[in-house]
């Protein structure tokens, strides 16, 4: 008991002793389309703002629910019960002085969706095909323009009718490299080819030069939505940001899930990337983000790591190194997965003490 006490007074001195600075990014994801636990957005935002952070990345569309008043999208039953979440989100941050960030899940449905939609969508035959021909229940097919006009529809309502700051996009690659065959992408890919292909998929593995050709289309299918997300948000409001989470290792990245920011980065589609630098080393974080932020340097592509808060049960003194590591790497601000009724009341208030005081 004594020692629990004596580590407890130890962990608060050090908290306390960290160095802040100023002028950084500093955000938190957070996974539900109404905020933390039943606080709602303008509680969750204030408490954002008041442990020292800038920047709020909310998770409000995926293909299969909205938490605003959507066109394309199945409207989520809080906003029924409490009005339009997204619109309570952006009077929040615009008062605590937060930017919002529409966390946008592209490819992925997440875990509330509406039935009878989502049975549109399979019968319509737009969901993901694995290589043996089974559909996969949870990923609409980049591949398949209706999905990716769809979510591009999506960037357009949240841009054009909401005072968000951006635009963050998610699940923008393929699950693995054993999917993506279906009708839809079959057309596309023996278009682009400018023929047939005799056995599907089999010939994609067989031949070479058609591997290759396969591989830079599945490239070209996520590459094309992000560079459309940036014209479209352009259109909609100048200024406004585009980010993505990248996974941590770009080059396999690239070939397993068809996921390339460097490219986006080099093109100037992407504000900033938050690569999900998910560890409990303290050195892999750091050699990771050191990397990144190398690769981003010639562009005008910020990096700002993903801390794995809750992925990886850092804990506040945990959270701490990291987000000090990420600044020795060069990082220009971070991102903390995530701010939910765990980590909101200890790890956040925590920071405050020093690091992000």
């Amino acid at each position: 008991h004594h020692m629990d006490r004596a580590e407890q007074a130890l962990a608060e001195a050090f908290l306390r002793s960290r160095p802040s600075r100023a002028d950084e990014f500093r955000a938190a994801w957070c996974h539900r389309g109404e905020g933390v636990g039943n606080w709602g957005w303008s509680r969750t935002v204030r408490h954002l703002r008041a442990s020292g952070f800038n920047a709020i990345i909310a998770n409000i569309a995926h293909p299969g629910m909205a938490w605003y008043q959507s066109r394309h999208l199945p409207v989520a039953a809080a906003v029924v019960a409490k009005g339009d979440q997204v619109a309570q989100l952006t009077r929040a941050g615009s008062e605590h002085g937060v930017e919002v960030h529409a966390w946008i899940m592209v490819f992925r449905l997440g875990a509330e969706r509406d039935q009878h939609f989502v049975d549109n969508l399979r019968r319509d035959r737009r969901f993901l095909m694995r290589r043996d021909g089974t559909l996969d229940p949870d990923w609409l097919c980049p591949a398949d323009p209706r999905n990716r006009q769809m979510m591009l529809q999506v960037v357009r309502e949240l841009v054009a009718n909401y005072q968000v700051a951006g635009i963050h996009l998610d699940y923008i690659r393929y699950p693995s490299p054993d999917t993506g065959f279906g009708p839809a992408a079959r057309r596309a890919f023996e278009r682009s080819l400018g023929r047939s292909v005799a056995d599907w998929p089999a010939d994609l593995e067989r031949d070479p030069r058609l591997a290759a050709a396969w591989q830079r289309f599945r490239l070209a299918q996520i590459d094309d939505f992000v560079r459309a997300a940036r014209q479209i948000a352009d259109q909609a409001r100048p200024g406004v940001k585009l980010s993505a989470a990248v996974f941590r290792n770009e080059a396999s990245a690239a070939t397993a899930i068809a996921q390339n920011w460097p490219e986006w980065a080099r093109r100037g589609w992407v504000d900033f990337v938050a690569p999900m630098n998910y560890t409990d080393s303290v050195e892999t974080f750091a050699r990771a983000t050191r990397r990144q932020i190398m690769l981003a340097r010639p562009t005008r592509t910020a990096v700002y790591p993903g801390i794995g808060l809750t992925t990886d049960r850092l804990g506040s003194l945990g959270l701490a190194l990291q987000i000090e590591a990420a600044r020795q790497a060069g990082a220009k601000g971070f991102a903390i997965f995530e701010i939910n009724q765990t980590t909101a009341p200890s790890a956040f208030p925590d920071m405050a003490k020093g690091v992000t005081r």
